[in-house]
């Protein structure tokens, strides 16, 4: 094994597969790729405490600036998680897009052997009806993929 990515989105499940990663990454001394794909504007991804932080202080950022600013903090999170896991390692990457296919095709770029990511994330609901991000990774990856519970 080489590399493994592991797809964060701040939700309790990425950040128990962002354990896993890093574990797995320290065990086989691999470099590991943190990747937070953000689905664009108006997809509910700006976490609530950005947004009154914004409105407290009287900041007039656009919401696309804020999502940045939210994505960059929670995938470079993940990251100093991984490293305080002990994997050797670590670089934070941080995408837009539909989830799936770019995971997968971080996870060529970083020539991944393993995909690993929570069984579900934020967008639990999004998921009954469109199937969940973890299933469609499962299926377009060419290489193994870990869904963490």
């Amino acid at each position: 094994m080489k590399a493994i990515l592991v797809a964060v989105d701040g939700s309790d499940h990425s950040l128990r597969a962002v354990d896993m990663a890093a574990d797995l990454a320290a065990q086989y001394e691999v470099r590991l790729a943190v990747l937070l794909v953000k689905q664009g504007i108006g997809a509910g991804q700006i976490p609530l405490d950005a947004m009154a932080f914004d409105q407290l202080e009287h900041l007039y950022q656009t919401e696309s600036s804020l999502l940045d600013t939210a994505s960059r903090r929670i995938a470079d999170e993940a990251g100093e998680q991984a490293r305080r896991a002990g994997a050797p390692n670590v670089e934070v990457f941080v995408d837009s897009g539909d989830p799936a296919p770019t995971i997968v095709s971080m996870a060529k770029e970083v020539g991944a052997d393993l995909i690993v990511m929570g069984r579900r994330g934020r967008g639990d609901f999004g998921g009954l009806f469109l199937g969940s991000v973890s299933h469609k990774v499962g299926h377009l990856a060419e290489c193994a993929v870990l869904t963490v519970l």
